[in-house]
C-alpha cells in the first residue's frame, strides 16, 4: 500500500495546492456555476499533522456590515473497516455523504482571512449512481444572522481514494471489450521492480489507462 491512508493530497506535487487547477474538468457540473460572486479567492490548503485539512483564504469585497463569517460543509470522511475491499468507497449517494458530517461550520473573517479545518472528505455518487463527484468543500459567506451574502464557492480538494468505486472505472470503454485488460507497453523490469510498481499509489491519482505499470489481471 505504500504510504497512502486513503483520501490524502498530494503534497509532493505542487501543482496538487492549485484548488482551481482542474476544477472545470473535474467537478461536478451542477457545481460549476456557483463560483462567479463568491467574493472569495486565493484558496489554498494544507495537512495538519492529526491528518485533517485546513482550507484558508480571503475575501475581495467589503460589506456593510461588522461581521462576516464563512459557513462550510462537507461530505463525511471516508469509512474504515476490518478489510481493504470495504475500505475508503465512495458513499451511494449525496444524502450519505452529507448526514451527520463533522465537516460542517461557521469561521469568522477576519481582516478579510479565514482559515477552515476539515476532516478529508470522500467522494460520492449522484444520478443513481451514474455521476462521481470528487472530494469537495462548499463555502458561502453570511451574516451574524446566517444570511448568505454571496454565491456558494465550490472548493476542488483532489481526486477521490484510488481504485475505489462502486460501479466499474471510468477508465473502461465497454466498447473495447476485453481490451480494457490489455497493457502491452510495459518496459522489461525485475520481479522486484514489478512488484513495486504494483504497489497502491502513494497519492490519489489512478493511472490513465487504469492500469499503470502494473501487469493486468
Amino acid at each position: 500500500m505504500g504510504d497512502n491512508s486513503f483520501a490524502s493530497i498530494n503534497f509532493n506535487d505542487p501543482e496538487s495546492k492549485s484548488v482551481f487547477k482542474n476544477q472545470s474538468k473535474m467537478m461536478c457540473s451542477r457545481f460549476k456555476n456557483k463560483n462567479e460572486n463568491s467574493f472569495i479567492n486565493n484558496i489554498e490548503f494544507s495537512k495538519n499533522n492529526d491528518g485533517s485539512l485546513l482550507i484558508y483564504g480571503n475575501i475581495n469585497k467589503s460589506f456593510d456590515i461588522d461581521k462576516v463569517y464563512v459557513k462550510y460543509t462537507a461530505a463525511n470522511p471516508p469509512t474504515f473497516s476490518s478489510n481493504f475491499a470495504g475500505s475508503g468507497l465512495p458513499y451511494p449517494n449525496e444524502d450519505i455523504a452529507y448526514d451527520s458530517t463533522p465537516n460542517r461550520g461557521i469561521v469568522e473573517v477576519i481582516n478579510n482571512k479565514f482559515e477552515i479545518n476539515l476532516k478529508y472528505p470522500n467522494s460520492y455518487y449522484i444520478n443513481m449512481g451514474s455521476e462521481y463527484v470528487i472530494p469537495h468543500a462548499k463555502i458561502v459567506l453570511v451574516d451574524a444572522n446566517n444570511n448568505e451574502l454571496a454565491d456558494v464557492k465550490v472548493v476542488y480538494l483532489g481526486e477521490g481514494i484510488p481504485f475505489r468505486s462502486l460501479t466499474w472505472p471510468v477508465q473502461r470503454n465497454w466498447s473495447n471489450g476485453a481490451m480494457f485488460y490489455k497493457n502491452y507497453d510495459l518496459p522489461v523490469r525485475t520481479q522486484y521492480q514489478i512488484l513495486l510498481d504494483s504497489a497502491y499509489p502513494s497519492i490519489n491519482k489512478v493511472p490513465n489507462n487504469f492500469w499503470g505499470l502494473m501487469p493486468p489481471h
